[in-house]
């Protein structure tokens, strides 16, 4: 809708409409920067130079007063944006989701916590697919962008044809450098900005047709894209309403949770519910809700329980089709302990089968495997108090008795090390403990970096809380 908005009011300013419309566009721009920046970002490079260009060349009263308007309106939401992020993280310059998990930026290289690599070749991967969904969803069969861009090219304009179409491909081709490729569940998410700019280019056709006195083809041709589309969209309807029955009936079973309390809901356990993502596990008031929503984390339950301190604890359970609300653990001390295979890893390899342990075990050994991570990214939540991580680890000697390899516990996505440890291939031993302290409830990450050094097998890593 905003950038429906935008692009009419803009539009409208430039055919000679009064300045008041390029302050609406401002201001509809203003309010896309809030909710989508990317994607606004984008859309500012058309929008600009359309606007520079338009006053290079005609440089009156009019055309001055209208874009200092449109300039000073898109700026309120620069400014609205900046006092968003300074009272929400204390930065004016740094965006919420970047606070929260800095690999979420634009370019190439580890995202996602490390745990995706986006490539060029990826981008452009994923813009294929989302273009591929686009042509299916812009007018409801495979095909309508296609003849969507037919349609553009046959109505082609000098002075706007470029301007439209130029202001999608800002916007498909910007997003081959953000790793994800955006929700899916109704055609590309993050394409859905470019739908008003291809409508308008395609509709030019219909000006060509009125001159050349081919309106009859042209209302025959748009009765049957029309009729095409309705029965695209009634089918999407259905569809989705049976997509989303088991939701609807899961939000109905929390609405009945007695207020003050804590729910825990565990996605992987409601694929019919969550296969679109976790949006469901929000809190719109976050700890002043009546009833507070948490994903389930066998290893963070306990912080989550001391964090919200509820008056009880459910989770959500099934029974056949209906959900059901059954309890939930009980307060007690951290005690998660995390499997070497869950670990994610950037060296070693799988022992499918331990016969001491009976687990699969993780192993480096030297002339086998380069130096890197052989394990971390599996962070364990904790509440203010004294713990130990202890690695169930054995060691083979190397030959120069050097180390082969550092153990430690960091935080702030590996900003703070809390604890750190050498390990010399000389020293063996079953078990390493590394004891720490935390003075805040926040998310720690037991790591092991293999220097490519004699061999080192890995069982399992447990944070335990200790007694202060």
């Amino acid at each position: 809708l905003s950038v429906a908005l935008m692009l009419v009011g803009y539009l409208e300013w430039r055919r000679g409409g009064h300045p008041l419309f390029a302050a609406g566009a401002g201001l509809a721009w203003a309010w896309l920067l809030n909710n989508r920046t990317y994607t606004a970002l984008l859309l500012a490079i058309p929008f600009a130079a359309d606007a520079l260009a338009d006053l290079a060349l005609r440089r009156d009263r009019r055309n001055l007063i209208g874009t200092a308007t449109f300039a000073l309106a898109a700026g309120m939401g620069v400014g609205l944006l900046l006092l968003y992020n300074r009272l929400a993280v204390g930065d004016a310059l740094t965006m919420t989701y970047l606070a929260y998990n800095p690999s979420e930026t634009l370019g190439f290289g580890p995202r996602y916590h490390g745990r995706v690599i986006h490539s060029p070749a990826r981008g452009f991967r994923i813009l294929f697919e989302n273009l591929m969904l686009l042509d299916r969803w812009w007018w409801g069969f495979p095909g309508s962008l296609l003849v969507g861009l037919g349609l553009a090219l046959a109505g082609w304009t000098r002075r706007w044809s470029r301007f439209l179409l130029g202001s999608a491909a800002c916007v498909i081709l910007g997003y081959v450098v953000f790793w994800y490729q955006g929700p899916r569940e109704a055609g590309p998410g993050y394409y859905l900005e470019t739908v008003p700019f291809l409508a308008v280019a395609a509709g030019l056709v219909g000006t060509r047709c009125s001159r050349r006195g081919a309106m009859a083809a042209a209302v025959a041709g748009a009765t049957m894209i029309a009729g095409l589309s309705g029965r695209a969209m009634v089918k999407a309807g259905r569809d989705l309403h049976a997509h989303n029955r088991a939701r609807g009936a899961m939000l109905a079973t929390l609405r009945s949770v007695p207020t003050d309390s804590l729910v825990f809901v565990h996605p992987a356990e409601h694929p019919d519910v969550f296969r679109d993502g976790n949006d469901l596990v929000f809190n719109l008031r976050g700890l002043d809700s009546e009833v507070v929503l948490a994903r389930w984390h066998e290893e963070s339950n306990q912080a989550v329980i001391r964090l919200v301190s509820p008056a009880a604890v459910y989770r959500l359970d099934r029974s056949g089709s209906e959900f059901v609300l059954a309890p939930g653990p009980q307060p007690g001390p951290v005690h998660a302990s995390i499997p070497a295979h869950r670990l994610y890893r950037q060296t070693g390899s799988h022992d499918p089968f331990d016969r001491v342990s009976g687990r699969i075990l993780r192993f480096a050994r030297e002339g086998e495997h380069a130096e890197g991570w052989l394990g971390f990214g599996r962070t364990v939540g904790l509440p203010p108090g004294r713990f130990e991580a202890r690695f169930d680890l054995a060691l083979v000697p190397a030959l120069r008795g050097l180390p082969c390899a550092t153990l430690d516990v960091a935080a702030d996505e590996g900003r703070t090390i809390l604890a750190r440890t050498d390990l010399a291939a000389s020293e063996g031993g079953e078990t390493v403990t590394l004891g720490f302290e935390v003075d805040r409830f926040c998310e720690v990450e037991p790591r092991i970096r293999y220097h490519g050094r004699g061999e080192i097998r890995l069982t399992a890593v447990a944070v335990v809380q200790v007694a202060d």
